[in-house]
């Protein structure tokens, strides 16, 4: 009934111009794209339109090529089980 269609890729083994990580869902309002080499901004598109969003400021640096967020979910999750 809807569609959507996700496509994500993850390499942290090849060229490192192309490691990282990278989501992309097309669903039928519009587009959602994100690569790890934007680090703190994802793209929304929705016909003509294109918006990039930029995320709030995170407490832990993420290791290289990892996605924007990833050392700060760890953070997160202790303070939840605390």
């Amino acid at each position: 009934e809807n569609h959507v269609f996700v496509n994500m890729i993850t390499s942290k083994c090849t060229k490192s111009d192309e490691c990282g990580f990278s989501i992309e869902v097309n669903g039928q309002n519009g587009v959602f794209y994100y690569h790890s080499r934007q680090k703190n901004q994802f793209l929304l598109r929705a016909g003509l339109t294109e918006q990039m969003i930029t995320m709030p400021d995170t407490w832990l640096t993420d290791p290289e090529n990892e996605f924007y967020g990833w050392a700060d979910s760890f953070r997160v999750q202790l303070i939840q089980w605390m």
